[in-house]
């Protein structure tokens, strides 16, 4: 007897079980182990900042935490002040130097002014730049003194030279300008030397004024 053929299979059974592209599972990447101890230590410390007790984690790992940032410096001692006069207003136009720490920014500076009439200096404005104008400036004395103080967030710079400018005439009849400076603690010492002579010897009082640059 002949065999009997094989009975036909139901379609599905013949056919290959195929999904959608858009139903394909993307292949598994393997997980790939660090290469070095400075990859181990990079990821246990992008996977401590956003654990709830980062200093467990790094306990459990054996390495040290890193250390708490330290703050900036304050700003640095503004010197070297140049004078300019503004052609078209006649304001005052002063730029000064100032190497403040790297990786700073945000600084910005206090400008006090002292007039020949006056005894303290008086608060004038600040800039976010080294660079001010002094619009409020009359014409009339001889001279005027500068302070400029560096300040960024709740920390204050020392205090600059006392920046004094002259004014007088050229040679040829024009308008000159110069720039000197002295330190605070010089300045009052020398102020408080100039009132005792004056006190003690009022007939000395021009000369000694003269000579020591404060009149």
């Amino acid at each position: 007897m002949r065999p009997r053929p094989p009975l036909p299979q139901p379609w599905h059974r013949t056919r290959p079980s195929r999904r959608p592209r858009w139903r394909r599972k993307p292949p598994r990447r393997p997980i790939r182990p660090c290469s070095s101890v400075g990859d181990s230590v990079k990821l246990i410390r992008a996977f401590a900042i956003n654990a709830v007790d980062p200093l467990n984690v790094y306990n459990l790992a054996q390495i040290q935490p890193p250390a708490p940032p330290t703050p900036a410096p304050p700003p640095a001692q503004p010197t070297n002040l140049n004078v300019s006069l503004d052609p078209t207003e006649g304001y005052l136009m002063l730029s000064w130097k100032a190497e403040n720490p790297v990786g700073t920014s945000g600084t910005s500076y206090i400008i006090k002014r002292k007039l020949p009439t006056e005894s303290v200096f008086s608060f004038i404005g600040v800039s976010g730049t080294k660079k001010f104008v002094d619009e409020s400036l009359v014409a009339g004395p001889d001279s005027v003194q500068y302070t400029v103080q560096g300040t960024r967030a709740n920390q204050v710079g020392p205090v600059s030279p006392i920046f004094t400018i002259s004014f007088g005439r050229s040679p040829d009849g024009g308008f000159s300008m110069s720039v000197s400076e002295s330190s605070p603690a010089s300045y009052a010492s020398d102020r408080a030397v100039v009132d005792a002579i004056i006190k003690s010897k009022p007939h000395t009082n021009g000369k000694v004024a003269t000579a020591l640059g404060t009149k």
